[in-house]
């Protein structure tokens, strides 16, 4: 007797967003300072902050490549006197890692932190820093996915099994100015000179809509002043600016999911007098960055078997 001849079964491709790998890519920055006239010469290093941020992260084949730069706040100890005094500096660096498999048309994302930092007085009016930068980035791309359709003929019967996947839909970017005048309660004691201010920027909530990412947080500003010059009486002042942003992302629906990074660029701060001429108002000005990359996460139902009750039945997967 003849075999029934089976029907075969039909395939959908689609893309899905695969991780190629990750890797922690290392860097070094060396930088020396010469104090301006009108600073005091160093008696003693207090504290040292520094603030690393990625310009530019760029993929080859089976590497990653970074560039980027360091701001540093470098907190010292004049000599004869009580008051900290500030200096800033700027470092850049630049370096590559491994990755097997990334290539041109990948994506790459990075994080970035200071790994070490080594100041050093050379002399009472020179310094040096040497600090290394780590960045962990990791390599996405898209994969085609074969999908089997289900069958036309009634005799095949087909076992599925689901699996989760994320698609990716594309990214956005915006650079907007946070701007505010923050004033020193009653409570505190006015400023004589401000010593450091640095910003911390947060994501708190993330919205989508149609082509949109709704974005809102929050920029923690820290300020370090001098109350008495005489003294070197510190005061620290902490105060949160909220902020709410809209990204334009096309493709983007309700429940996509979206992967946010929010980072300070640069900040300006400046101390004013208020009404009764006290120095009580700290007016601030910080740039920031948000990127965004969206995905649509979605089930898929993949075929796992097939048979046939009433004739022969071969599954093969095809190229």
């Amino acid at each position: 007797r003849r075999e029934k001849e089976m029907a075969a079964l039909g395939t959908t491709e689609i893309k899905v967003n695969a991780a190629v790998d990750s890797a922690e890519l290392k860097a070094q920055t060396e930088t020396e300072i010469t104090l301006p006239d009108y600073l005091p010469d160093i008696q003693k290093i207090v504290k040292v902050e520094a603030l690393p941020s990625v310009n530019e992260l760029k993929c080859s084949k089976d590497q990653v490549s970074a560039q980027g730069e360091v701001m540093f706040s470098i907190l010292y100890l004049p000599e004869d006197s009580l008051s900290i005094r500030m200096i800033r500096a700027r470092g850049v660096f630049e370096n590559a890692v491994e990755v097997k498999g990334a290539g041109e048309g990948c994506r790459v994302f990075g994080t970035e932190k200071m790994s070490f930092i080594n100041c050093k007085t050379q002399s009472a009016r020179k310094l040096s820093i040497t600090a290394g930068v780590s960045v962990c980035v990791l390599v996405e791309t898209d994969k085609d996915i074969i999908m089997a359709s289900p069958a036309e003929d009634d005799n095949v019967e087909m076992k599925h099994e689901t699996a989760d996947c994320c698609v990716f839909l594309g990214s956005g970017e915006k650079v907007f100015k946070l701007e505010e005048d923050i004033e020193i309660p009653d409570s505190m004691p006015q400023a004589s000179m401000i010593v450091n201010q640095s910003a911390t920027v947060c994501v708190n909530e993330i919205k989508t809509i149609r082509d949109k990412a709704v974005v809102r947080g929050e920029a923690v500003i820290s300020t370090l002043y001098l109350s008495d010059m005489e003294s070197g009486k510190l005061e620290t002042l902490s105060v949160s600016l909220p902020y709410h942003q809209i990204l334009e992302v096309a493709g983007i629906e309700e429940d996509d999911t979206c992967r946010i990074t929010a980072k300070l660029k640069s900040g300006d701060f400046a101390l004013y007098e208020n009404a009764s001429g006290e120095n009580r108002i700290i007016s601030a000005s910080c740039e920031i960055m948000i990127m965004c990359n969206a995905y649509s996460c979605k089930e898929l139902s993949l075929l796992s078997d097939a048979y046939s009750p009433t004739g022969k039945c071969e599954l093969k997967q095809g190229s």
